[in-house]
């Protein structure tokens, strides 16, 4: 065979190549669509104050009527703040968090509400901690996330108090970058865990309004 010959051979198996390269399935965007919009888009996420993501006195008078004026506030990210709700995962908690805020109101006749909520830089951040947000807001007797209640990930939970006259009811959930907790407390029978969650509910309209 002659050098041309060697020479031409050489120019088609590498066009075959290229070819072979531009061509091939599995790798590629659609005719008419480009590789830069198959990529998945970033998960929404709060940028709110997080006090906005706290529901109003007046959105839960119907079940709790506040006795003193409540509290409705920003919270400083100290440990203090962060460690009954993060457990030995403060310091990360602190780290990633973007803020907090609470809600506290009491009733009368020995009742209470307490919502807290800590909003988070992204999703992943909320993420990596929420099952350590959820086994330490857990009150003694965990009961799961129950049928349609808000929230990507929840745990209802409820716990005796005062030699069992009273109790309280919890429920915690995630929704995107926020991770937040309602807890009811009163004598037996005035609160159950679906009024713990009717209250969850208006704060998931919150913080689902808020994304973006």
């Amino acid at each position: 065979m002659t050098g041309s010959s060697h020479r031409f051979l050489a120019v088609v198996a590498a066009a075959a190549g290229v070819v072979a390269g531009c061509g091939g399935t599995g790798s590629h965007a659609p005719a008419g669509q480009s590789a830069a919009t198959t990529s998945s888009a970033p998960p929404p996420v709060s940028r709110a104050d997080p006090v906005t993501l706290v529901p109003t006195a007046s959105e839960v008078s119907t079940l709790i009527k506040p006795a003193s004026r409540p509290t409705r506030h920003d919270q400083r990210l100290t440990s203090s703040t962060v460690s009954s709700a993060f457990a030995s995962r403060v310091p990360a908690s602190q780290r990633l968090a973007s803020g907090a805020a609470e809600l506290d109101i009491t009733g009368r006749n020995g009742t209470f509400l307490y919502v807290h909520v800590f909003e988070f830089r992204s999703v992943a951040s909320a993420q990596s901690l929420a099952a350590t947000f959820l086994s330490s807001t857990r009150l003694g007797a965990g009961h799961g996330q129950p049928s349609g209640a808000p929230g990507q990930e929840g745990q209802a939970s409820s716990q005796p108090y005062g030699h069992h006259r009273e109790v309280s009811v919890r429920y915690a959930f995630r929704e995107q970058n926020v991770l937040a907790y309602v807890e009811l407390d009163g004598p037996r029978g005035r609160f159950s865990l679906a009024d713990a969650i009717r209250v969850a509910a208006i704060q998931d309209r919150h913080v689902k309004a808020a994304l973006s």
